[in-house]
């Protein structure tokens, strides 16, 4: 079964552009806090007018589901999610929301970005960067369990009252992977470090993004400019929508980051808190390790990885190029993320 399941990985196409609508969700985001993991499937239908769909690698699932992204690109948990899927060679289809509107969400209560949803007996939604990484991980390392079985593993809240209705998720155990029943020995002590790293990505090493990408109105605007072109807005957007998302979405996060860099105390220079951040990384895997996982990534850097990759075409990704040796992990990480390396790993323990 696991031979048959990996065959699909390495199966792959040509890039296409699909129209699709969403409808029937079972949301794994709970609507209340006292909901039991269980009753977090709850089916409900909606009508949603997306945007154009980019189907990345193969039609061909080796889950065995269609996979869909609603993302915003240049969003450095979007990106995150993107490199592991790429990094196992799973493929997934791309829509890509406009940040004004939204509308291309609105069928979610939970409103952050990544969603991910696929069709098993309805539709599922999966909420949160880590968790759905952690769920899709926990699948690849165990395909004989169900999607219930593996929902149930990762129960999650979304708040629908407050200043944080609809944008914030509770999951206790997003940092988790469900190992196999017969894994051989476990290295605690390498699990606990992954962990500890995927947190730092999300809770620390994000926040340095927005203050740094969006540093003044030039560089806003030049990382807007960026975004239309990676991210094939004009295909996806009317001109006028894109031109709209491009000025007032620059405009906006020049000030949102002057907001976030006080609230995280960067430095008055928000470059060094950058360039801290990025070295603060390389000295956690120290000189004797490619990787935090050893020989091999694990998911603390496809989530770094990830996060660096969002802003590559941006002023800021290049003066960290020149001011830190960070360049190094991150052109050996985009080789293992762009050749779907994850696959081999697959294959050779499904052979162990």
């Amino acid at each position: 079964m696991m031979r048959q399941f990996l065959r699909l990985l390495v199966a792959s196409s040509s890039r296409n552009l699909l129209f699709a609508s969403a409808s029937g969700l079972l949301l794994t985001g709970a609507l209340a806090t006292n909901i039991q993991p269980k009753r977090l499937l709850q089916t409900r239908t909606a009508e949603n007018d997306s945007p154009q769909l980019e189907e990345k690698a193969s039609k061909a699932n080796a889950l065995g589901v269609h996979l869909r992204v609603y993302q915003y690109h240049n969003c450095p948990f979007c990106s995150k999610v993107r490199a592991f899927l790429n990094y196992f060679g799973l493929s997934y289809e791309l829509v890509e929301v406009n940040p004004l509107s939204k509308k291309q969400i609105d069928f979610s209560i939970y409103k952050k970005v990544p969603i991910v949803t696929f069709d098993h007996d309805g539709t599922v939604q999966l909420n949160d960067s880590s968790v759905i990484t952690s769920f899709l991980q926990s699948y690849l390392l165990n395909p004989q369990k169900s999607f219930e079985e593996l929902l149930n593993f990762y129960p999650s809240t979304v708040v629908v009252e407050g200043k944080t209705k609809g944008r914030e998720l509770i999951c206790p155990n997003k940092y988790q992977i469900m190992l196999p029943e017969n894994a051989a020995k476990v290295d605690a002590e390498a699990l606990h470090e992954e962990r500890k790293w995927r947190q730092w990505v999300d809770d620390s090493f994000v926040h340095l993004i927005s203050p740094n990408v969006y540093r003044n109105m030039s560089e806003a605007l030049e990382a807007f400019k960026w975004f239309s072109e990676v991210s094939d807005w004009r295909e996806v957007f009317p001109s006028w929508e894109r031109l709209m998302i491009i000025y007032v979405g620059a405009t906006a996060m020049y000030f949102v980051s002057k907001r976030l860099q006080q609230k995280h105390n960067l430095k008055s220079n928000v470059r060094e808190s950058l360039y801290e951040g990025c070295n603060q990384w390389l000295d956690a895997i120290g000189p004797n390790r490619a990787f935090l996982g050893g020989d091999q990534p694990n998911l603390a850097d496809i989530a770094m990885y990830g996060a660096l990759a969002s802003f590559e075409g941006c002023s800021a990704f290049r003066d960290l190029l020149e001011n830190t040796p960070i360049a190094n992990w991150f052109q050996v990480m985009k080789e293992q993320v762009e050749n779907h390396a994850g696959v081999i790993r697959l294959l050779q323990a499904s052979h162990a």
